[in-house]
């Protein structure tokens, strides 16, 4: 994708909603944006089967379930037929994993046990324990065995499976495999499966790369390298597979690392904007998602401190998840802390998405203090929802939500714990229709780059 060419087409539009009055979402739908991209993508003719695929929806909370379903769904209207594969461990939820074909195995039990959260076992406390038994016996096991006979047992399991499951459902050329969120094992074994395959047997492939599970193996392999070699070496021989990112910094690095195009994938939001409280006596600040260690959970006293100190006559509420009893950072003392701030509501670490969706409706400002190293080039459900909503934020510098936040115009970077505490008070002085403007205009610019990454995706399937 051209970012300059965007780039200076944004800034264009930005001009042109100052000076004329319009909204920069209006500008881009009239002349560059949403509309348009759709129009284009659906004159493309439709598709034969679209195979969307998840080996680590096993888990009643988080997001690759629903990301399975929001993608099949954007994705699916330009094929014949969509069926959505994901592993056989993953739960029932209602209206959300009905259509879902439970054929995959699930790799991962090393890393996040899977067993233990769909409540194989009853009591909790022991169930802890045994979880945190499951993971570190499985991953010593397969570990080892990468390391003293040099062969990924995990990976040859991940082979046979995805053996049965192209017999199983006959896939071949015309057919697309398309991975919403990438991970390791069952990508490098589908590939090393299409190695094997003659050309004319070889289905056609998607990678959206998220920056998590594609760097989750077991043993001395680090990182996405070898699944990044396979694609390379399989679009050499003339293999139909494209590439995605989720935010154009991730693009930017996959890039220089394969010298290949890697297309900017954003996230396909669903729902209207919410209904902006921004209420000067009733503010709220929120920090959702399963506390952990890498998203600032231990940062927020500090932030909730200097803003208290700082917000003079202005009183904040404060919306926190807290952090797992089983996660190995977890702190009573941390927790006891948090208890004597009297304006924080410390809610459950595991929420479902109605009490989720409940903490963004309620909130004015999410926080993201997340840490520099582990979201370097990640971008962030918690950012895809929030622009959903329709909500400001303030995050980490150098980050590739922090990115999106610039690209975007939709809050404020920050560095230390006083600059957040800051931050969150310079965005709270705007008025109620400033904000309105800016949190329309951001999701307005979000959605005409999917509908960019989507065209030229489908462009790319249906040209390969």
């Amino acid at each position: 994708m051209d970012f300059d060419l965007i780039a200076h087409l944004r800034q264009a539009f930005m001009d042109l909603g100052e000076k004329g009055g319009l909204l920069i979402a209006d500008s881009v739908r009239l002349s560059f944006g949403v509309d348009y991209f759709l129009k284009k993508v659906s004159n493309l003719a439709p598709m034969k089967r679209l195979f969307v695929v998840d080996h680590v929806a096993a888990f009643p909370y988080g997001h690759n379930i629903s990301c399975m379903n929001v993608f099949a769904s954007s994705f699916g209207r330009h094929f014949s037929e969509t069926i959505k594969l994901g592993p056989t461990c993953m739960p029932e939820i209602a209206g959300e994993t009905d259509d879902i074909h439970k054929v995959l195995n699930y790799p991962y039990n090393g890393i996040i046990e899977a067993k233990y959260f769909n409540g194989f076992f009853r009591d909790k406390k022991r169930s802890i324990k045994i979880s945190f038994l499951i993971r570190k016996v499985t991953k010593n096991f397969y570990s080892k065995w990468v390391k003293t006979f040099d062969k990924d047992l995990m990976l040859r399991q991940t082979k046979r499976n995805w053996q049965k499951v192209l017999k199983k459902y006959n896939i071949d050329s015309s057919d697309t495999l398309f991975f919403p969120s990438t991970d390791y094992y069952g990508a490098r074994a589908l590939l090393e499966i299409c190695n094997e395959l003659d050309k004319a047997e070889r289905p056609k492939m998607h990678f959206r790369f998220i920056g998590v599970m594609e760097n989750a193996a077991y043993g001395r392999i680090q990182g996405c390298t070898p699944i990044l070699n396979n694609i390379k070496k399989l679009i050499e021989e003339g293999a139909s597979i494209t590439i995605s990112a989720e935010t154009p910094i991730y693009c930017s690095y996959l890039q220089k690392l394969t010298h290949l195009n890697i297309i900017y994938l954003a996230y396909p939001l669903e729902g209207q904007l919410e209904p902006l409280n921004w209420d000067i006596d009733n503010f709220k600040i929120a920090l959702p998602g399963q506390g952990r260690r890498d998203k600032g959970y231990f940062r927020f006293y500090d932030i909730a401190k200097f803003l208290n100190r700082d917000s003079k006559a202005r009183k904040f509420k404060m919306l926190l998840q807290g952090m797992k009893l089983s996660d190995p950072c977890f702190n009573k003392p941390y927790n006891r802390i948090l208890a004597e701030i009297k304006s924080l509501e410390l809610l459950p670490a595991q929420l479902g998405i109605n009490a989720l969706n409940d903490i963004y409706k309620k909130s004015d400002i999410l926080l993201q203090p997340y840490c520099t190293g582990t979201y370097a080039y990640r971008g962030s459900a918690v950012y895809q929802e929030g622009i959903a909503f329709g909500r400001l934020f303030v995050c980490s510098k150098n980050t590739g939500i922090s990115n999106l936040v610039q690209r975007y115009g939709n809050g404020l970077l920050a560095d230390t714990d006083e600059d957040f505490a800051k931050s969150i008070i310079e965005l709270s002085k705007l008025s109620k229709q400033e904000v309105e403007k800016k949190v329309y205009n951001a999701r307005a610019l979000y959605e005409a780059d999917f509908e960019e990454g989507k065209k030229l995706i489908l462009e790319g399937i249906l040209n390969g």
